[in-house]
């Protein structure tokens, strides 16, 4: 039976400004994760079925706050202390800092996976003025704001033995 502590996750680059301690267990990734209040990972989904990511995840919000929006007039928050599970067809926001425990079906991912990483590389041809940097501590956790006037990061990749693997900002 596989069982990890936060510290045993091994911590993977999810982007270039940010990683995630995540891992496969059985074809269900299983990520602590943690994204600063403001990071919205919206840009990086251009591509998929209405730009929202297509996989299911469920978790425990640990500390912070969300907003999974469906589109429409359907948006659901989630608080600290809260589980939840998030259908395909979504968008996350985050109002605060925030940290979680997701679980999400691995096979799920490839399609919004590859447009993360179509996006991804996009915005690292395209410069500084695509998406701004989160400074990440050696534990994984995104520390600082983002810059004024910027409302929108790159999206949450990792990129390890050539597998990427969305979290819990798809």
């Amino acid at each position: 039976m596989p069982c990890a502590s936060r510290d045993e996750l091994p911590l993977l680059q999810i982007t270039p400004t940010y990683s995630a301690r995540m891992t496969d267990w059985g074809g269900m990734t299983v990520g602590i994760e943690a994204a600063p209040a403001g990071m919205d990972a919206t840009s990086s989904l251009e591509g998929l079925p209405d730009g929202r990511c297509q996989a299911h995840h469920w978790g425990y919000l640990l500390t912070g706050r969300i907003v999974v929006d469906y589109g429409g007039n359907r948006k659901e928050t989630v608080r600290a202390g809260q589980a939840y599970y998030v259908e395909p067809g979504h968008l996350i926001s985050f109002l605060e800092d925030s940290e979680a425990v997701e679980f999400t079906p691995t096979d799920e991912l490839q399609q919004t996976l590859d447009a993360v990483r179509t996006n991804t590389v996009q915005a690292q041809v395209a410069g500084p003025s695509r998406s701004a940097p989160i400074p990440v501590t050696e534990g994984g956790r995104p520390r600082g704001r983002p810059p004024q006037g910027e409302a929108s990061y790159s999206s949450i990749v990792t990129f390890a033995n050539d597998s990427f693997v969305v979290g819990l900002g798809t």
